[in-house]
């Protein structure tokens, strides 16, 4: 039988790729499709996030990028697609720094949630038993039941 549950109680963790695109700083079909994926996503109920620490990870990727996209030593055969779309997108390095201020908002705007985490740096680990998390996602995977495995499936497919 199919199953009747939503996804309200399953979170996504995006990973940078995704994010980056989230924020357009990737080629247009790549956009496109992560877009459409989250936008599915969202339609099952799921939750989507970003951990604290890849957030900050990223902005400190993106500011370095912002750095050299507009710095002396930029050149065209040697950028990363994110330095080409921010030289593409944004006049100058101030204005692209104002998007970058407003990033976490225009995320959120989408329904994506930066979410804070207990990392122990001294241990190199989050505070997490892996065992008791191992079996709620066994458990998810069970309850969540082939409709939506096959809704998922179709969405993959059309990326």
């Amino acid at each position: 039988p199919e199953s009747t549950h939503d996804l309200k109680n399953l979170t996504i963790y995006l990973d940078t790729p995704v994010v980056y695109a989230l924020l357009g700083l990737s080629d247009d079909a790549s956009i496109d499709i992560y877009k459409k994926m989250l936008e599915g996503l969202r339609e099952l109920g799921c939750q989507i996030r970003i951990l604290d620490r890849n957030w900050s990870e990223i902005e400190s990727s993106l500011r370095s990028t912002i750095e050299w996209a507009y710095g002396p030593k930029y050149h065209l055969a040697s950028a990363s697609p994110s330095a080409r779309v921010m030289r593409k997108k944004w006049k100058g390095k101030a204005e692209c720094e104002g998007a970058l201020l407003q990033s976490q908002r225009r995320l959120e705007s989408m329904g994506v949630i930066v979410r804070p985490t207990e990392y122990l740096r001294s241990e190199d680990r989050y505070q997490i038993d892996e065992a008791a998390f191992g079996a709620k996602i066994s458990s998810l995977y069970h309850i969540v039941g082939k409709k939506h495995c096959v809704q998922l499936e179709k969405m993959i497919e059309n990326i």
